[in-house]
């Protein structure tokens, strides 16, 4: 059996062991089922819409063993993986009035309000965020009277769509 740190292939993808676990190398063939092509360096962030950031070897290998309705991989670092990563986190933790998510810092009013944005995030909206607005939704689910809780689990599996108003 491979180190945990040596790359290994599981059927068209080669992967290093990171958490969660990073492609290092993709066959041409498996190109063909993705819409964008994979590069080294994305990790594998769902297999059958299930979205974690945790797991053993063993536990990857047992649910691309049985997986059924596709794989979905994120660039590490990306805005919206690192949000996801950030909320999955923030759940394991104590309740704060202020949470870094990712990229940007919250503060815990209703609906969130966002105190810093990293400038690198700034192009995933239409407008410049600024301190002071409000994240209002995610994914048509909106915030107002949300628990920091259910908006946390909203953004655990955030797909990329947020509303934040001035």
């Amino acid at each position: 059996e491979a180190p945990a740190t040596d790359p290994e292939w599981v059927g068209p993808f080669q992967f290093r062991w990171t958490v969660p676990p990073s492609l290092v190398k993709v066959a041409p063939d498996a190109q063909d089922h993705f819409s964008d092509t994979l590069t080294s360096g994305e990790v594998l962030e769902s297999v059958d819409g299930c979205k974690w950031d945790r797991g053993d070897r063993d536990e990857v290998l047992r649910r691309l063993a049985n997986f059924h309705d596709g794989l979905s991989f994120a660039t590490s670092g990306s805005f919206d993986h690192e949000v996801r990563v950030a909320a999955r986190a923030c759940l394991e933790s104590a309740d704060t009035d202020v949470n870094q998510l990712g990229p940007m810092t919250v503060q815990w009013t209703d609906p969130p309000t966002v105190l810093w944005i990293a400038e690198s995030a700034q192009g995933k909206f239409n407008r410049r965020v600024e301190h002071g607005d409000r994240l209002v939704g995610a994914d048509g689910q909106m915030f107002n009277s949300l628990s920091r809780r259910k908006i946390l689990k909203v953004l655990a599996e955030f797909d990329g769509n947020m509303t934040i108003f001035p």
